[in-house]
């Protein structure tokens, strides 16, 4: 996803937080974007903890340690 791109769905998110805070409605608002209740709530989970940079996709690749043998030892 480019720069623009990401930067475009941050401000598309934060419609929607603004929608639903204007409303106070959270299903009519999920329902008027098309979106589910629960990426609604994991978007309004992610602004509180860490504003508008939680508003943007997160990478799902798993972060591994260290590999097989990758701390000199010899496996056993």
């Amino acid at each position: 996803m480019t720069k623009h791109e990401q930067q475009r769905l941050i401000r598309w998110r934060g419609q929607i937080l603004q929608h639903s805070s204007e409303t106070q409605n959270v299903a009519r608002t999920c329902r008027h974007f098309g979106i589910s209740r629960q990426a609604f709530y994991k978007w309004r989970a992610r602004h509180a903890e860490f504003g508008e940079a939680g508003l943007a996709d997160c990478s799902l690749r798993i972060v591994h340690g260290l590999r097989w043998g990758e701390a000199g030892g010899n496996g056993l």
